[in-house]
């Protein structure tokens, strides 16, 4: 999946050590970053609506929920991936933020 590997590409090139980006490198890597989450964000929401359908679906054949849902999370596993991708990259994003205003704040410093 292309989201998937330009997502990976951004957060390892922001998380090399050696070659730590400057502020305009880092906005545009939380830029592309949280474009690519929002992307996925409405995947995730597609996937939610087919795996809802399929849980509505069995229940009115006479499933229970459990056995429905457990049906639902076999059918579209992609869910549950989306779901623990999309919390990692929000989290890395976050970390993008909170380096930005480091950053912000050392600059701010060094002028006064």
């Amino acid at each position: 999946m292309k989201t998937l590997d330009e997502v990976t590409k951004i957060i390892e090139a922001y998380g090399t050590p050696k070659n730590m980006p400057d502020g305009h490198t880092i906005n545009e890597y939380l830029r592309k970053l949280t474009t690519r989450l929002y992307y996925l964000e409405t995947m995730r929401t597609e996937a939610k609506q087919k795996h809802d359908a399929i849980i509505f679906q069995a229940v009115n054949e006479g499933e229970s929920v459990a056995r429905a849902s457990n049906k639902a999370d076999n059918e579209v596993p992609e869910l549950y991936l989306l779901r623990r991708i999309i919390e990692a990259g929000n989290n890395c994003a976050m970390a993008m933020s909170v380096n930005l205003k480091n950053l912000e704040k050392e600059r701010y410093n060094a002028q006064t």
